[in-house]
Formats: structure tokens, C-alpha cells, sequence
């Protein structure tokens, strides 16, 4: 009995509680060093899992208590009562003999049940029988799977053991042997065994109790099932399983777990689940197939009943040539479109098979994803975009600020090294037994097609996907209605499964769950579970039962229906735990679709295959506007149209997106999404459309206008707070200024002036520190400057006075206007116009000494504003210096072909108005992708709209590159 009494320590808190409720406990204690322990679990989190679980901190408390005999004693009949420990009992009735002197000796007596088992089985059903390899195979995986679980207590045993017990031999492989002899030797020893580490007896002879269930399940339904596997698979009724394996797939409720295995040389998958999703996917392969007679896709042929699925396994075949593998990844890029109309998430590697020339979907649980979590705070632009777009859908490289270590999109899958070195079992049968860290790697997956026996490299055929892609998404928008029709009928009513969490953070918990200590205590195991209860996104009411699943050694499996808002899991129905029903969210999330936004997915699936460019590019203006009898005008209006068809509104939010092409890098494009700043942001876009619409009123200006407008001056949500003229409470001053000169109203006067307020009052959230123009303090002189001087604001006198005793001097790189001496001496000059300071003097003096001796030693610019001719001869101007003859540098040759204000054209034409007519006549080439137009003022077509209405009325539109 006093054996017997050790296996209390594997019951649970709550089996302790229930057990130990009438003791007396004066203090929450115990509860309070439980919460003290290293863990995830915030205070929050405690309180949250007690209301739960509708327990206070001493009940809990009381599960907690320290062992005493008295209280083993107290635990014992609800150990005998249940079902492992009786199973574990029946395991050691009679005795099983050692086959070979290794760990799984530990595990013969499991192993042992489960083969009369499963020859018993065999003799239950009449239409099939299982071959002798396939018994031998699906021992040999039970065994693997219970070893795993048992191994580390096992190696921890055999040293404890051996050094206690002085077990020593001539050699360290008979030290290992006597280890076995003398403590699994028999039934008796092993029992005993397992009575100093009661939680892994409990886990075991609850694994062993799933694996009998399972494979009783998947012989009754295949048995009851032949006729179907027979039509269906075009097989004889004759039925052997010849070759089986379990484990394909991580284990759910109750043990249940993908099942391959072979009858006739065809290859089989069982699952334990209703997979009519894969049906109606099916069916809607083949509707699209009826909108273009181009479209061939594969389709799994399967048996589907209510609780279970035949599928035939998808064989990973070689291309038979080229054309192959251009088929191939055409239909990738297809597919990619359908399932972003889809809005499916989570595909991976792992759910694709290079078949030939398919690339074939598999296990399409989760095509239909709805919105699972409560948004507890708004997300920024860029987040909103790329979660409606394609890249989330698994099937693409991640973008790298999501990227883990491995690749696991389904364009990769080749054999990669694993991020960290894994624990291997060494010197497996020696005293000296124990695991070491190796590298390891992960093997490659079936998504990658093979060509005369080498993979294929993706990346030699990305334009085939994009080109696909766009194709694909052309057709669905073509028949947009139809089709998100066919998908409401299709796909209502039927089980999808969803994915609350990453399957890899279940797993690592279970691993660490298989530690000495969690195998001697159970609520040790329970300590690291609870660690689930640290999440401030998951459904409280969901948290119990994944618990509860990870418990039996279970991954949660969590379902829903299509057009239900509940979710099922472990058997339990959770109502309303879903806003909406995942039909609902699809739905919704395919209207949502357009030309624009799939567009900006097509963008993102450029920048995710790495296909963007970054050069120089004709810009269509069409001629929308060729009624107006003012050339400048009409050039400006049409532009202000492109523009307008660059930006998507998203009128739920109320907001405005679009997305720029910039190099992130010298040797990285990427997308870039639109902050509030003036130079390629919204306030840029915005000034450009009020000037705009003040000489050509427009309905579709005014939308935008107004959206904007809320943006930059109401919520003020900037990414950047540099102090400058162009970003945050500086560039809201600037925008507000300009537009008051402009429209005389007070709206934009009051934007000014609380601006000016503002920047007072928040100057400690500045990103950085510098003088320079554009990113600096130099810009917002100037504007100050200039406000003061046009309303003898108060605010932005004495603004204009301590910044420019905050000008520190600092040795600059060069002279150019926007990061150089020459932009500071500007500034520092427009301040000397207004506040008539000593300081002020001084540091100009010292800025334009280095500005004049750096004029001498640039024998090269170009004829830029940013870095070259044009803003460094403004400054010279202002400062009464002759600017000396340059040379100028060849690469000056693609500025002047460029258009934009920055760099380009149209801002080299600023103090020469009439040349913008000209010009106005000329191609307009931006820097950007071929599938992009950029919208910004600095660098895209807003700035040159911006200087056609400077062309056609000088005297109301002023200078933005010098604010003048």
C-alpha cells in the first residue's frame, strides 16, 4: 500500500481541492509562493483564471497543500477510481520479459497491451485485416511516441540510480545493464518505478488508452467503408493494410491524429474530422474552371462522413519538363488569388504538394478564417493593409519584420538548419547516457517541384506568379458578385477549423512538461500549462479547455461552423464566442475587394518576391480635363485626378490609403505606407489638393480633403516627430500657414495657432536632435520666421527665439539645402530678418564661413534642390555671395530627366516659373516601380501639380522649397 500512496502525487489541483476541502487552512500562503514562481502570469492573469475556474485564492490554496501521509491517504481512492490508474494496474497483472536492454524496457509492459490490442482488433472486422507489417509498424510508432515522453525522466533515473545505488561494473555499458535488471527488471520494479514518477504513469496510460481508441476507430470506419474506398479509389474489395503509419499530424482530442497508410499500392489518409470544406473547395475549383476553360486545378478526391475523412494522399511527382514548371507555378499564382479573395490564413509548406504541374491545396480546414480576436486598440495603416492582403495567406515569403528564422512559406521548404542546437539521446545504452546539443535541420517539405531530379528554384519563375496572380484576380473582379455568391452558397454550414494560437507554442510547452519534476508532482505539469492563462487576446472562456487538452498531451483542436458564431472544441459547444460568423467575415472581407486594394496586394506580392523596382519611369497623365482653356491648369487638374485614383478610401474607418515604392536599403526595395509628414505623407498630398480644388473645385478633391484633413489636424496620429517644418506639430504649422495665406480662413488660422500651442508644449517626444532642413530645426525657423513676420504671432516669435538658441554648430557633410550648411544658414537668416539677435548673428557667421569655404571644394554638384545647384544658389542669393562656376557631375543627366520637386525637374524650375510651362508639355518620369505612381509632394506627383499652380498664379501660390 505505502507504493500505492505515491501515485497521489499525480492527481490534479483540482482532484487535491476536491479531496482535501475539509482540511483547515488559516492563510493563502501556499497560493501566494504558487503566484511568486517564475511564470508568464501577471497578477491580472491569477485573477482572471481563479474567477474562471470560480475559486478563490485559498481553495485554490488548498490544492497546493504539502504532502503528509495523512493527506496521500486522503487522495488514494480517487487515484484508484479513475480510469488510467486502473489501466495502469492492468498493465502490470502479468509479466512481460525484457526483449533488449535499452529504455524501452520501461515501456514494455505499455507496448504489450497495445500489440494484443491491436491483434484482437484484427479479428473483430471482416472486410479488412491488418498485414503483420503494418502491427510490427504501428507498435514501432507507439513505442517512439511513449519514449519520447519518458525519455528524459528515464536518463535522469539511470544516473540517480546508479550513483545511489553504487551500480558499477567493468564497463559503463554493464553499469547500464544492471540499471535495467535491478530496477525494470521485472513487474514488481517497474511498477515502482513508476510510483516515484506517478505523472508520467498517468500520461502513459492515458496516451495508451487514445492509441486503442484511435485505431479501434479507424478500423470500424474503414471496415464500414469499404465499398465507398472501393468506387472511389477504383480498388478491388479485397482490403489489406499493407503498409500504415500513424502520427502525420499533431494529436487532438483525445489522441486522434492524421493515419496514413496503403491497401493495394494506394496511398490513403485518414482523418479523424469532417472535411466537406475540401468538397466545397472543390466545387469551386471547378466553378472558376467554368468562368475561364483555361483553369485546370487538381482535386483531392476523398469520403467524407461526420466524423471522419479518406483522402487519397497526394504524391509529390516530378515536372516532366519546362513547361511543366511553368504550368506549375501559373497555377500557384492562381491559387495565391483565390485564396486571398478567400482571406485564408496560416497556409504553409506543409499545405502544399508539388504534384507535377499542380501545386496542390491540402488540409483546407482553415480557407475560411473569421476575425477571432477583439481589437482592444486601432491599428496603424500598414498593419490593416497587409492583414486584408495576400501575404498573410502563408503562401508567399513573409515580409522580414515578420520572418522567424526558418522559412516556413509554402515557396520554400527546402532543408534548412533549425535556429538553435536540439537535445539528441546519446551513448544510448552506457551509464554515461544523456543528451547532448547537436545542430539539427528541418527536413524539407513536398511544396518544391522537381525537374530531371534537382528542385527548382522559385525565384527563376517569380514574374510567372505575379503575372498568374494579376490574372487570376482580374477574372474573380470581373465576376466579383458571382463569385462571392457562389462561395455564400458553397461554404455555409460546414466545419472550418481555427488556429487561436501557433501550433509551435502549444508544442513547446508540452516539451517542457516533460521535465523530471513535472513527472514526479503533477500540478508540476499544471504550473507550466497554466502559463496559457498570459494571454490578454484569447477567449477567457476558451483557455480551460485548451488546458484541459494539453493535459492528456493533447494540441487544442478548435472548430467552428461556417454560419454559426460559436466554437466548438473537446467536445463543448462555446456560444458567441465569434462577433460574426466566419461566413460574415469572408464575405465581407471579399466586398471589400476592388481594383485598388487588390492592386496593393499585387504590390505587396512584388515586394514579398522581392520583383519591385526602383527607377525611372513614365508616368501616364491622361487628359481628363481637356475642356479648361488654362494648359497649367488642365496639366494640374489631370494630375490631381491621377492622383485621386491612387488613393482608396476606406469609408468603415473614415480614412485614405495608398502606398509608395521607396529603397529601403542599397540593395532593397520595398513598400513604403504614408505617414502625416509633408514631404511624401498626407500633409504634402493634402496642401497640394486644397490648392487644387481652390482654382478647379472638385467633388472627388473635397472627399479626400476632408479625410485628410481629419487625419493631420484632429486625430494627429504621426509616426515621425522629428522637430522640422515637415513632420508633426512643425509640419501642421507649415500646411496650416500655407493654406491660410491661401483660402484667408479662420478654420486653417486656428489650425495654426493651436499647432503653434502644441509644439510649445511637446518638445521632449522629438525622435532626434539636428539642425539640418529637412529632418532638423532649420525648416522650422524658417516657417517660424515667417509666420511671425506675416501675423505677429506671439507663439512663434518666442518659438522662433529658442530655437534658434538650440541651434547647436555642428560640422555638416556637405552643403546641400536639405542635409547640409547650406539649409541651416537659411533658416538661421530667416530668423535673423525677425529677431534681430546677436546669437543669431554669430551662428550664422560661423555656418556661412564653412558654407563659403565649402563652395570652393565642391567641384562637382547637380543641379538639384535637396543636394545640388539649385538650393545651394538660393542660399547664395540670400546671403549676397556670388555663386562660383561649377562643374557639373554626369549623373546630373537623370535629375534633370526626372520630374519631381525633391531632385528633379520641377523643383530646379523653382525660381523660373515660366520654364514650368514647358515643362508642363514634357513626360512626366518619377522614380518608382512600373506598377506604381507616387503620390507625394517632395518626390511624386504632387509636387508637381504644386509648381503648375505656381506657374499659373505666382503671386498666391508661394514657394515650398524655400517657404517664401
Amino acid at each position: 500500500m505505502i507504493e500505492e500512496l505515491t501515485y497521489s502525487y499525480a492527481t490534479t489541483i483540482s482532484e487535491r481541492i476536491q479531496c482535501w476541502q475539509g482540511l483547515k487552512l488559516e492563510s493563502d500562503v501556499y497560493f501566494k509562493q504558487w503566484q511568486a514562481r517564475k511564470s508568464l502570469l501577471k497578477a491580472a492573469d491569477y485573477t482572471k483564471m481563479l474567477q474562471c475556474y470560480e475559486l478563490d485564492e485559498k481553495t485554490f490554496g488548498i490544492g497546493l497543500l504539502p504532502f503528509t501521509e495523512e493527506r496521500a491517504q486522503l487522495l488514494l481512492p480517487t487515484v484508484e477510481k479513475s480510469e488510467w490508474f486502473q489501466l495502469h494496474r492492468t498493465l502490470f497483472r502479468t509479466e512481460v520479459s525484457i526483449k533488449e536492454e535499452s529504455l524501452s524496457a520501461a515501456l514494455r509492459f505499455h507496448i504489450d497491451y497495445y500489440e494484443r490490442h491491436i491483434r484482437n482488433l484484427s479479428k473483430k472486422f471482416s472486410k479488412i485485416r491488418l498485414s503483420e507489417k503494418a502491427i510490427v509498424k504501428l507498435i514501432e510508432q507507439l513505442t517512439d511516441e511513449f519514449l519520447f515522453i519518458a525519455q528524459k525522466t528515464l536518463v535522469w533515473d539511470v544516473h540517480q540510480m546508479i550513483e545511489e545505488y553504487h551500480l558499477q561494473a567493468e564497463t559503463k555499458e554493464e553499469e547500464f545493464t544492471k540499471y535495467i535488471d535491478e530496477f525494470l527488471g521485472d513487474k514488481q520494479r517497474t511498477y515502482l518505478f513508476y510510483g516515484e514518477y506517478p505523472a508520467l504513469a498517468r500520461v502513459l496510460a492515458t496516451r495508451l488508452r487514445f492509441a486503442c481508441e484511435m485505431i479501434d476507430e479507424f478500423m470500424s470506419a474503414v471496415n464500414d467503408s469499404t465499398e465507398q474506398i472501393s468506387k472511389r479509389f477504383a480498388l478491388s474489395s479485397l482490403m489489406d493494410i499493407t503498409k500504415i503509419e500513424v502520427g502525420k499530424g499533431d494529436s487532438h482530442d483525445r489522441g486522434k491524429t492524421v493515419i496514413q497508410f496503403q491497401i493495394q499500392e494506394k496511398s490513403l489518409i485518414f482523418k479523424f474530422k469532417n472535411l466537406e470544406i475540401g468538397e466545397r473547395f472543390n466545387a469551386l475549383l471547378t466553378y472558376l474552371e467554368g468562368l475561364n476553360p483555361a483553369l485546370s486545378f487538381y482535386k483531392i478526391k476523398r469520403i467524407v462522413q461526420p466524423t471522419f475523412t479518406i483522402e487519397e494522399r497526394v504524391a509529390h511527382q516530378e515536372c516532366k519538363d519546362e513547361e511543366d514548371v511553368t504550368k506549375f507555378y501559373q497555377e500557384y499564382g492562381q491559387l495565391l488569388a483565390i485564396v486571398y479573395w478567400l482571406g485564408s490564413t496560416d497556409l504553409h509548406m506543409e499545405n502544399v504538394i508539388a504534384s507535377g504541374a499542380h501545386p496542390v491545396l491540402i488540409d483546407v480546414e482553415t480557407l475560411i478564417r473569421p476575425e477571432m480576436f477583439k481589437q482592444t486598440k486601432k491599428t496603424s495603416r500598414q498593419i490593416r493593409i497587409e492583414k486584408q492582403s495576400v501575404l498573410v495567406t502563408g503562401l508567399v515569403p513573409q515580409k522580414k519584420q515578420w520572418k522567424r528564422v526558418l522559412e516556413m512559406d509554402a515557396l520554400s521548404g527546402t532543408e534548412q538548419k533549425l535556429p538553435k542546437k536540439v537535445r539528441r539521446l546519446r551513448n544510448e545504452r552506457s551509464s554515461e547516457i544523456a543528451f547532448q546539443l547537436e545542430e539539427a535541420y528541418m527536413d524539407g517539405a513536398q511544396n518544391i517541384p522537381y525537374l530531371a531530379g534537382k528542385e527548382v528554384d522559385y525565384q527563376l519563375y517569380r514574374h510567372v506568379i505575379q503575372s498568374s496572380f494579376k490574372k487570376m484576380n482580374q477574372l474573380l473582379l470581373n465576376n466579383k458578385v458571382a463569385f462571392i455568391e457562389k462561395v455564400k452558397k458553397l461554404f455555409s454550414n460546414t466545419a472550418i477549423r481555427l488556429i487561436y494560437r501557433d501550433t509551435q507554442d502549444y508544442g513547446n510547452l508540452l516539451n517542457f512538461t516533460l521535465h523530471t519534476e513535472s513527472m514526479s508532482n503533477y500540478i508540476e505539469r499544471e504550473k507550466i500549462i497554466e502559463n496559457l492563462w498570459a494571454s490578454q487576446i484569447i477567449p477567457e472562456a476558451l483557455i480551460p479547455f485548451e488546458i484541459q487538452a494539453m493535459l492528456d498531451h493533447d494540441i487544442p483542436l478548435i472548430t467552428a461552423n461556417t454560419s454559426l458564431t460559436s466554437v466548438y472544441t473537446n467536445g463543448y459547444e462555446l456560444p458567441n464566442l465569434l462577433a460574426k460568423t466566419p461566413l460574415q467575415d469572408t464575405v465581407e472581407h471579399m466586398e471589400k475587394i476592388t481594383e485598388k486594394t487588390s492592386h496593393f496586394s499585387y504590390l505587396l506580392l512584388k515586394e514579398s518576391l522581392g520583383t519591385l523596382e526602383y527607377k525611372l519611369q513614365e508616368i501616364t497623365i491622361a487628359e481628363k480635363n481637356s475642356s479648361m482653356d488654362q494648359p497649367l491648369l488642365q496639366k494640374a487638374a489631370d494630375i490631381g485626378d491621377k492622383i485621386i485614383d491612387q488613393i482608396d478610401i476606406n469609408y468603415d474607418l473614415g480614412e485614405v490609403d495608398w502606398m509608395s515604392v521607396l529603397p529601403e536599403s542599397a540593395t532593397e526595395i520595398g513598400i513604403g505606407y504614408p505617414d502625416t509628414d509633408l514631404y511624401g505623407g498626407s500633409a504634402g498630398v493634402y496642401l497640394f489638393l486644397v490648392y487644387l480644388n481652390y482654382y478647379v473645385p472638385k467633388k472627388s478633391y473635397q472627399e479626400i480633403i476632408a479625410l485628410l484633413e481629419k487625419d493631420i489636424f484632429l486625430i494627429k496620429e504621426d509616426i515621425n516627430t522629428y522637430e522640422s517644418a515637415f513632420f508633426a506639430d512643425g509640419m501642421r504649422v507649415t500646411v496650416a500657414f500655407y493654406v491660410t495665406k491661401l483660402l484667408k480662413d479662420a478654420k486653417h488660422r486656428s489650425y495654426m495657432e493651436t499647432s503653434l500651442r502644441s509644439l510649445k508644449e511637446s518638445r521632449t517626444t522629438s525622435v532626434t536632435v539636428a539642425n539640418e532642413w529637412l529632418y532638423g530645426k532649420a525648416s522650422l525657423i524658417a516657417i517660424l520666421a515667417t509666420v511671425s513676420q506675416a501675423f505677429h504671432n506671439k507663439d512663434a516669435y518666442e518659438l522662433l527665439s529658442r530655437y534658434t538658441q538650440e541651434i547647436t554648430l555642428e560640422e555638416m557633410e556637405d552643403n546641400s539645402f536639405a542635409h547640409g550648411y547650406a539649409g541651416i544658414c537659411y533658416g538661421l537668416n530667416s530668423a535673423k530678418q525677425v529677431l534681430q539677435s546677436s546669437t543669431v548673428e554669430e551662428k550664422l557667421k560661423w555656418y556661412q564661413q564653412r558654407f563659403e569655404k565649402q563652395l570652393y571644394k565642391e567641384d562637382s554638384l547637380n543641379v538639384s534642390w535637396c543636394r545640388g545647384i539649385t538650393g545651394i544658389e538660393e542660399v547664395c542669393h540670400v546671403l549676397n555671395r556670388s555663386f562660383p562656376n561649377k562643374n557639373i557631375m554626369g549623373i546630373e543627366d537623370e535629375s534633370r530627366e526626372e520630374s519631381c520637386l525633391c531632385h528633379g525637374r520641377y523643383g530646379n524650375d523653382d525660381n523660373y516659373l515660366n520654364n514650368i510651362f514647358i515643362l508642363s508639355k514634357s513626360v512626366i518620369k518619377l522614380k518608382t516601380d512600373i506598377e506604381s505612381t507616387p503620390i507625394g509632394l517632395f518626390c511624386g506627383l504632387g509636387g508637381i501639380g504644386y509648381q503648375l499652380l505656381r506657374a499659373y498664379d505666382p503671386v498666391n501660390v508661394h514657394s515650398l522649397l524655400f517657404i517664401k
